[in-house]
């Protein structure tokens, strides 16, 4: 049974000893009205407890804090009407409250740590919880001020720092156009020709050793990190001297199929080229070689990693803290290339730093270098780029490259998922509706309604699950259906497992399972993952083959690890599905390179049913269809990053299942996390 706001901060000691009536008012409401966490409540209490203050004012922002870092925000402005606005989340007195807070602040020094105009917080000086940033008015947590400052200077030690130059330019130029043109990557059997932006962003890295390439989805980050990877080797570095990472392990295991794909499409396969096949995208944490028994990384500042390049892939999906350990890890001599979509939901910790860093279109502009360079390459792309040629002072230069061209998706996809990005409203009358128990499309975008009531919407998403269910896993005239391929494969003994006839089946399996995903903001309430994934797990029980395990369990299950698992060497992110053997026990498999490694699936890790995800976990991940579950319930999760990114994921069908009134307030809501991280100070 479910605990009333008072109740539950009776029960965490929070408001017991509380005798100020409108202390307590501000934490009911909070608890009401904001998503803290009950540790949040317990934190607050102790830091109130160990400080001995007892401003109501002080309560207020600490309650606004907290709600501000679950928001994902880094800092707090001080400054009006931004204060007021974060307070009227959950009081009406916000305007007085705000007031004191800063006529008071200075008051509450056990508390709060002052930093005056040009000072840098001390080694030797005693830190507090909170850090304050006089001269701007920004409100941080010590350690996420203390992130923010490592990922400030060592931007400018990366940036500032001397240039690469692995070759002559008349080496490079020929490198490059043996690359991009004699023996390109191709693309469905047809040679791949590179566009402007996509050009420079394979050219930057071979001269400027930190370079951010921003792109939806379908944009070609893929094919610039093999063709960078192929430049760079044909420039002496030996590809143990390259590292890819990406932050999860699915988005790792995509870029490193990708980058055998595209090897792999080459028309005459060079020996240069061979040597990069044993490259393997990694995750960041085991790039950095996290230790859990010390909580700590073994590559840092005073132990770099050996490397000429390092590439990370999917940068929207790293949060501050982890950008600062891997900044403070890159060598001075090494090119870092970082790869993401500015537009895409940002970490689920703290920051948004792709967003962060990427400057305006207008400040992206190239030195004349660069473009003499190109124009030997790529004659259209150098003209188009010459009137983004460098303004004085501009430490945009030679740095940023933003992909405006997407060809993954369908093209109504894409469409829709621009004008999204700029919150046309208009786009919500341009998507069709299908009718109920109409047929699904094979390709396009379309909005389902959810019905008119509670019990339409319950009834409603049943139905759309079943046909879901029927349309991407029963039996078509092409192919065989999940359930023949999972009856299959439970006719297998585990000392079968390793054989190339089980392992053929686990790809067509696995391929199947990858193929389409349900998406949703949340993991709870009858529009939440949880809940989509009972009703899935009931749906296919009826077409996989066996009954339900007492746990729930459904042959053919999909499934992804939630929880780093390093022993088993098994990560947050990684997806697998579920099959019962001959044995009639069930075992989870997992993808490792052309294989698949299998666990007892009791020995599994910290896992969920994987029919449905979260928009955040599906980051990383691309699926021909996709069915995206909105509930107006969820209003702080409605936003246009939300319903972009979700809609991304899909190659050639997205389907919408909201009214429109839901998907215009989305699309109408964007996702601000507020930060210091800028580049400007490289200006002076």
């Amino acid at each position: 049974m479910d605990l009333t706001a008072a109740e539950l901060l009776e029960s965490l000691s929070v408001i017991h000893e509380i005798n100020n009536d409108e202390i307590k008012a501000l934490y009911l409401a909070a608890a009401e009205k904001l998503d803290l966490a009950a540790v949040d409540f317990l934190t607050i209490r102790d830091l109130l407890d160990i400080s001995g203050y007892r401003d109501e004012a002080l309560h207020a922002l600490l309650i606004c804090m907290f709600d501000l870092l679950d928001r994902g925000g880094i800092c707090l402005s001080l400054e009006s009407p931004l204060l007021e606005q974060k307070l009227s989340r959950f009081t009406q007195n916000a305007e007085v409250l705000a007031s004191q807070i800063r006529k008071k602040i200075s008051t509450w020094p056990e508390l709060i740590q002052m930093i005056g105009t040009g000072e840098e917080a001390r080694v030797d000086q005693e830190l507090r919880p909170l850090v304050l940033l006089a001269e701007k008015g920004t409100l941080y947590f010590q350690k996420y001020h203390y992130s923010e400052q490592r990922v400030n200077s060592e931007l400018i030690r990366l940036i500032k720092g001397p240039d690469l130059k692995k070759t002559g330019n008349q080496i490079l130029i020929s490198e490059l156009y043996h690359v991009l043109v004699k023996n390109p990557l191709c693309f469905r059997g047809e040679p791949s020709v590179l566009n402007a932006g996509q050009t420079m962003a394979v050219l930057l890295p071979l001269l400027r050793k930190f370079v951010i390439v921003s792109g939806g989805p379908g944009t070609g980050k893929t094919s610039i990190v093999v063709n960078i990877l192929r430049l760079f080797a044909r420039m002496g570095i030996d590809p143990s001297h390259m590292m890819i990472a990406a932050p999860t392990g699915r988005a790792a295991q995509r870029l490193t199929e990708s980058i055998r794909k595209g090897l792999g499409s080459l028309e005459i396969q060079e020996h240069v080229d061979s040597t990069l096949a044993g490259l393997d995208a990694t995750t960041v944490h085991r790039l950095l070689k996290f230790s859990p028994s010390s909580n700590d990384f073994f590559y840092n500042r005073n132990n770099r990693l050996k490397a000429d390049l390092i590439i990370i892939d999917e940068v929207s999906m790293v949060d501050v803290i982890l950008l600062a350990d891997l900044l403070s890890a890159v060598d001075d001599s090494t090119a870092l290339v970082m790869l993401g979509d500015k537009n895409q939901l940002p970490s689920v910790e703290a920051g948004a730093v792709l967003a962060d860093l990427m400057p305006e279109e207008n400040m992206v502009t190239y030195s004349p270098e660069i473009l003499s360079i190109l124009d030997e390459v790529h004659p259209q792309a150098a003209a188009r780029f010459r009137e983004k040629i460098e303004p004085a002072e501009n430490p945009f230069t030679d740095h940023f490259v933003i992909l405006d061209q997407g060809y993954r998706s369908n093209k109504s996809i894409t469409e829709a998922a621009s004008r999204i990005i700029k919150q046309e409203s208009l786009v919500v009358d341009d998507i069709p509706v299908i009718r109920k128990n109409a047929a699904i499309p094979e390709w396009g975008i379309c909005l389902v309604g959810p019905g008119e009531n509670d019990a339409d919407t319950k009834k409603g998403l049943q139905a759309l699950l079943e046909q879901w269910a029927t349309v991407n896993f029963l039996p078509d005239d092409e192919k065989k259906s999940y359930k023949d391929l999972i009856t299959q494969a439970g006719r297998y003994s585990t000392e079968n497992f390793s054989d190339d006839e089980f392992v053929r089946l686990l790809r067509e399996i696995y391929g199947y399972s990858e193929n389409c995903r349900i998406l949703s903001p949340v993991r709870k309430g009858e529009s939440g993952t949880e809940h989509i994934n009972r009703l899935m797990n009931r749906i296919m029980a009826g077409t996989a083959s066996g009954a339900n395990s007492p746990g729930g369990i459904c042959p053919g299950q999909p499934v992804i690890i939630t929880r780093n698992d390093y022993s088993q060497q098994l990560y947050n992110g990684d997806t697998g599905v579920v099959l019962r053997a001959a044995d009639a026990n069930f075992y989870a498999f997992f993808p490792s390179g052309s294989r698949f490694r299998f666990f007892p699936l009791i020995m599994v890790p910290a896992s969920e049913p994987a029919w449905a995800i979260t928009v955040h976990k599906s980051q990383g991940s691309e699926y021909d269809r996709v069915l995206l579950v909105l509930d107006e319930k969820s209003e702080r999760l409605l936003t246009r990053e939300i319903v972009y990114t979700a809609i991304t994921r899909a190659r050639s069908l997205a389907i919408i299942r909201s009214n429109k009134d839901t998907l215009l307030k989305a699309i109408s809501s964007r996702m601000e996390r507020e930060s210091g991280i800028s580049l400007s100070p490289l200006a002076y």
